[in-house]
């Protein structure tokens, strides 16, 4: 469950009107991401499962430093720091013994990690590997909606909805195949 919850990072959408996008528009997008080499930024992150009674809700700090390292620091309701450094995961949960583990032993969270290390990094070639990359019209900023090429990842991910304005990520959103969610809010760290 923790291993899903660090997939379900990074992360929206409702109904958004489709907007006829080229490649090189969400090309010219996601170069602008490419300039900015280092992002940390506060998060509060909503789950909802059938296995969940109630929402789950998150609070801490994201870090992402090009081109691979990305963290996750949960500071509320309990602290847990999940690090990924290329292929490598660090899991650290308060009063339990550290766990290493592969990121390519976890499929599911590997294309959810590369999807958004892709767009921060404004990779568009490796988005579109692994996505079918669908622009959508929002009055104050751009939307990108993802959908998993791999039939695999798609029995347990259906979507993904990356969300911001100007240069910066504002919302993710991962819509699981069996109907949980997770939407990270994001915003820029002082």
């Amino acid at each position: 469950m923790k291993i899903r919850s660090l997939g379900c990072l990074l992360l929206l959408a409702w109904p958004w009107p489709l907007l006829a996008a080229d490649d090189g528009d969400i090309t010219a997008l996601l170069a602008r991401f490419a300039q900015h080499r280092e992002f940390v930024g506060e998060f509060k992150e909503y789950k909802t499962s059938g296995l969940l009674a109630h929402t789950l809700e998150l609070e801490g700090q994201l870090i992402y430093r090009a081109p691979a390292y990305l963290e996750k620091h949960i500071h509320k309701p309990y602290d847990e720091r999940q690090i990924i450094d290329g292929d490598q995961v660090i899991l650290e949960h308060a009063g339990e013994p550290r766990r290493t583990l592969s990121l390519t032993s976890v499929p599911e969270m590997k294309i959810v990690v590369d999807s958004l290390r892709a767009t921060l990094a404004g990779d568009a070639a490796a988005l579109r590997a692994n996505y079918r990359v669908q622009k959508l019209a929002q009055a104050d900023g751009w939307h990108l909606r993802l959908t998993p090429r791999d039939a695999a990842v798609e029995e347990s991910v259906r979507e993904i909805h990356i969300s911001g304005n100007d240069i910066g990520i504002r919302e993710f959103r991962i819509v699981q195949t069996a109907g949980g969610e997770s939407r990270v809010v994001i915003a820029p760290g002082s």
